[in-house]
């Protein structure tokens, strides 16, 4: 196998395993914008409750429990599934890139095998050729 032949080869691994890697990760950006963004939403979400809660006290002139109690369940529940969205989407976020690098490696160390295999493969059905060199430098063939 000549040395051309060989980097064909490898470079032709390494471009398929940076295809799979690509399709691996792809929707990964999306865990990671929902775990990112979703906590914000759900602080956005209380922040727009007690704004109502406040607005309510204003307009009736009074803090009692039923004017305050709706808006700040309201925001409550928004945190809560700001935080329900948030912790699972980073969990799966984690989980597939973990998933991800050992598939990687894998694939990595095949190439590396199926290169070395294919190198051995390859100088068993064509020994080297050992020259004999004489004492004047020139070469006879063994």
């Amino acid at each position: 196998m000549t040395n051309t032949r060989h980097d064909l080869i490898e470079r032709a691994l390494k471009q398929q395993i940076q295809k799979e890697k690509a399709v691996m990760e792809s929707g990964l950006g999306w865990l990671a914008s929902f775990g990112s963004t979703a906590p914000f939403v759900g602080l956005f979400g209380t922040v727009w409750g007690i704004m109502n809660a406040l607005q309510d006290i204003s307009s009736k002139g009074s803090a009692s429990l039923e004017v305050v109690a709706g808006p700040i369940g309201e925001a409550l529940v928004a945190t809560g599934i700001g935080i329900a969205v948030a912790v699972p989407a980073v969990l799966g976020y984690n989980f597939f890139i973990r998933l991800n690098r050992g598939t990687t490696a894998k694939l990595e160390h095949f190439a590396d095998d199926f290169l070395q295999a294919t190198i051995q493969d390859h100088l068993q059905q064509h020994p080297i050729q050992l020259q004999k060199v004489t004492t004047n430098g020139n070469a006879n063939p063994k």
